[in-house]
């Protein structure tokens, strides 16, 4: 817990508290059985991924507008950096050509001083496709990424 000068609990941990509190209370009104519980908390695990989805996709695409990305390298650095971004928000970027969800990935191609970035989805039955490749990184637009079921867990045949 953080105390602001007056040695009182922060407006950040007031705030925590006060969203803690009315999670309890959905959590604990309407029907007690498992089902209805964990239709509870499936749907207030959703509505915070949408909540942080609509704040962090924006700053996300701002930050990585701003790394540089002209060498093999730089590219593998932000690619790596990136896709663990993406895993931790549970977000995928949209392709720019086919709109499906998709990882980064660089590949060296015929530049292998500047390299090749390569947007790859992963369909139904786990097959991984390139969509799309380009030197230079169009701007990047995020999505929730269907991979990562409402209970947090990969789906069998998708790993990153």
């Amino acid at each position: 817990m953080t105390l602001d000068m007056t040695g009182e609990p922060g407006e950040d941990d007031r705030a925590t508290q006060a969203l803690r509190y009315r999670i309890r209370e959905i959590l604990e009104s309407g029907p007690t059985g498992f089902d209805a519980v964990r239709q509870r908390i499936d749907r207030v695990q959703q509505v915070v991924r949408e909540e942080s989805f609509r704040v962090i996709g924006p700053m996300l695409a701002s930050r990585a507008a701003e790394i540089p990305v002209g060498t093999y390298e730089e590219k593998r650095a932000f690619v790596a950096w990136l896709n663990a971004e993406l895993r931790h928000h549970h977000l995928a970027i949209r392709c720019p050509k086919t709109g499906k969800p998709t990882i980064l990935e660089i590949n060296p191609g015929r530049l292998p001083a500047t390299g090749r970035f390569r947007f790859d989805h992963l369909d139904e039955t786990g097959r991984h496709h390139t969509t799309f490749t380009c030197v230079d990184l169009p701007p990047l637009e995020f999505m929730p990424d269907p991979s990562v079921t409402p209970r947090g867990r990969l789906r069998s045949g998708r790993s990153r």
